[in-house]
């Protein structure tokens, strides 16, 4: 008996002082981790409990007068209240009329408060449904214009897969603004998807998606098909007479580069005839000394006098900045002639390089 309750005892005393030596950051810890998870789920049912759980009487209220409903939506669209945005929304299901508000301005209520991608493109399907007079592709482009703004890649690529259900077809606006949101967010593959897709079904690519067209066709080292692109804006470009510079200086150089590099510089310089030089564009240009040395001897050849000397001069101000500098007991000698000609102690200027070298090093 005696054994049994030494254990007892033992194990009363182990508890006792774990307990009493048990750190105070532990408790802290683990309270924090439970506040945390608290308001998590508080902020999930804020978002994912909508005005469905209010009064009738409320609710009956909104229902027989949707004018105010719609104002109230549009004001909540307007400051950017997205809780009150989804929640009008909501409420707006059981009138007939539909909302007069921007429905881009919505998808991004819905994606403020956490819901989920096919949920919101559910809720889209719906609307169009249940109002055919809102269902064309100009207020879907207007909702890709947003998402390709916010790089929503995926819900962007949900709405176009609904538009099949609703009898509704990508245009060339579409097609720009998908090719635009590829291309910024370096997504190479899905830019050509969307450029073979544009041609299959037969649709001239805007001015800006030719633009578009053709930085999809250098991040993928695809010169044939990038001067092609560039010939279009070649054209586009005459025909408007404007100032601008056909594709700014980056492009430029980006082009003239991957033709340098893909030995196809002679074949671009004829497409330069009749354009401004961009001699930042050169400057941006970094070339390997063979495919520099191809580049000047094409110029020379075909007569463009400007890009050899601008070339000449960049390889003139890079030898200069690569110069090695003078040796510090060079400097160290000619200063200490300037100060025997000056009439200053060698030892104060001793001292005085001593200290440029400590603030130096």
């Amino acid at each position: 008996m005696k054994p049994m309750l030494s254990v007892f005892t033992d194990a009363a005393l182990l508890m006792r002082n774990v307990s009493l030596e048990a750190p105070l950051e532990l408790f802290m810890f683990f309270s924090a981790m439970a506040a945390y998870y608290i308001l998590h789920q508080l902020r999930l049912k804020h978002c994912n409990h909508f005005p469905k759980q209010e009064d009738d009487a409320q609710c009956q209220t909104k229902i027989l007068d949707p004018t105010e409903l719609d104002a109230a939506l549009r004001a909540a669209c307007e400051a950017s209240e997205h809780y009150d945005v989804v929640k009008y929304w909501n409420a707006f299901k059981q009138c007939d009329q539909a909302p007069n508000v921007q429905l881009p301005q919505v998808v991004t209520a819905m994606r403020a408060c956490k819901m989920s991608p096919e949920s919101i493109v559910h809720e889209l399907l719906l609307f169009f449904q249940k109002h055919p007079s809102r269902c064309d592709m100009s207020n879907v482009n207007e909702i890709l214009s947003s998402l390709a703004e916010q790089r929503e890649c995926q819900l962007a690529e949900l709405v176009v897969d609904i538009l099949s259900v609703v009898d509704l077809a990508l245009d060339s606006t579409s097609y720009e603004i998908l090719l635009a949101m590829h291309v910024k967010c370096r997504q190479a593959s899905k830019a050509q998807s969307i450029l073979a897709e544009a041609k299959a079904n037969d649709l001239p690519l805007t001015g800006r998606g030719v633009f578009f067209a053709l930085k999809a066709s250098i991040n993928v080292n695809d010169f044939d098909q990038a001067l092609c692109y560039f010939k279009d804006l070649k054209v586009s470009w005459l025909a408007s007479a404007t100032s601008e510079p056909v594709v700014p200086q980056h492009v430029m150089a980006q082009l003239m580069e991957l033709a340098c590099n893909k030995r196809q510089i002679r074949r671009l310089l004829p497409v330069l005839d009749g354009l401004p030089l961009l001699d930042n564009a050169i400057d941006c240009i970094s070339l390997d000394a063979k495919s520099e040395q191809s580049f000047l001897q094409a110029a020379r050849n075909y007569g463009r006098r400007d890009i050899v000397e601008r070339l000449l001069a960049n390889k003139t101000k890079r030898c200069n900045t690569t110069r090695r500098p003078l040796p510090f007991q060079t400097v160290t000698s000619m200063a200490r002639r300037l100060a025997g000609c000056v009439g200053v102690a060698v030892a104060d200027l001793n001292t005085v390089i001593a200290q440029w070298v400590v603030l130096i090093f």
